[in-house]
């Protein structure tokens, strides 16, 4: 399948370049995120309507000589809010914890990435698992996840599996994040039904 996509990507380049309209076109290449329910995002946690890595995280790219080329990192972005859902809240019983008294309400479902971390805040117990089995060492399962908790922070360069909250250990992070988040909700129109 992949070398199908490689062929036809490079039939549409040859094609633009054969006509002279290469170095005229922005060309934006990307991909679904996420595996649904049956499919696989090994080793990456989660899958379609998550805000876990497996149900985020796509591929793509972009190429044009008419765009300046800023360098090979991952994203220029420097934040990228990957949800935010004020509709869609765990009850006040879950907001306890050393982020309770934050400006943002944790109990919301959102998530946002800065730099190399990944906070989660709301309920994403039901949305927590790999939805496959681990190639090498049998069904994955997170035997300590809990589902009151309602924040987790990931460092996602040693941890893209999102196995480790250090949200324990790297609290400043996690209250400039929930900060961020709240600028956010400050900021979002509330959803027209």
């Amino acid at each position: 399948m992949a070398s199908c996509v490689d062929e036809t990507i490079a039939n549409i380049i040859k094609a633009l370049d054969n006509k002279g309209m290469l170095k005229n076109t922005v060309n934006v290449f990307t991909t679904d995120n996420g595996a649904g329910r049956y499919g696989s995002n090994w080793p990456l946690r989660g899958g379609k309507k998550s805000h876990w890595e497996g149900g985020v995280r796509a591929v793509g790219f972009v190429y044009s000589d008419l765009l300046p080329m800023v360098g090979k990192e991952l994203s220029a972005r420097g934040d990228v809010l990957i949800g935010l859902d004020p509709t869609e809240k765990a009850g006040k019983k879950y907001r306890t914890g050393p982020f309770k008294d934050d400006k943002f309400d944790i109990t919301i479902y959102a998530a946002i990435k800065m730099s190399k971390w990944k906070l989660l805040a709301g309920n994403n117990g039901p949305r927590n698992s790999w939805n496959m089995a681990d190639p090498v060492g049998g069904q994955t399962r997170d035997l300590d996840f809990d589902e009151t908790r309602m924040v987790r922070l990931y460092d996602l360069v040693d941890d893209p599996s999102e196995r480790t909250d250090v949200s324990e250990e790297k609290q400043e992070i996690v209250h400039k994040m929930l900060a961020k988040l709240d600028e956010y909700a400050k900021k979002a129109v509330p959803p027209q039904m």
